[in-house]
């Protein structure tokens, strides 16, 4: 969403996390030897308190991802 990255993780037991992107204060993406080898990456977006990751995705989708969270946090911290 534009104003806010909803994240779930869990099978049994379901957590959802909403994160403002007025929060966001950067955006990475990394790799380890077993992600570069099934070219995936972990995106990791980092607020003032944390830091949320979403973990294994295709390498070409996580950097387009990183790129579309850091132009909304931008855009976000320019509407304060």
């Amino acid at each position: 969403r534009e104003n806010e990255i909803e994240l779930q993780h869990g099978i049994f037991i379901i957590k959802r996390t909403l994160v403002p992107m007025i929060r966001v204060q950067h955006v990475d993406t990394h790799q380890g030897p077993i992600l570069r080898k099934y070219k995936l990456a972990t995106v990791t977006v980092s607020t003032a308190a944390t830091v949320h990751e979403i973990p294994a995705l295709d390498l070409e989708e996580a950097e387009e991802l990183r790129f579309f969270i850091s132009n909304l946090a931008r855009v976000a911290v320019d509407d304060v």
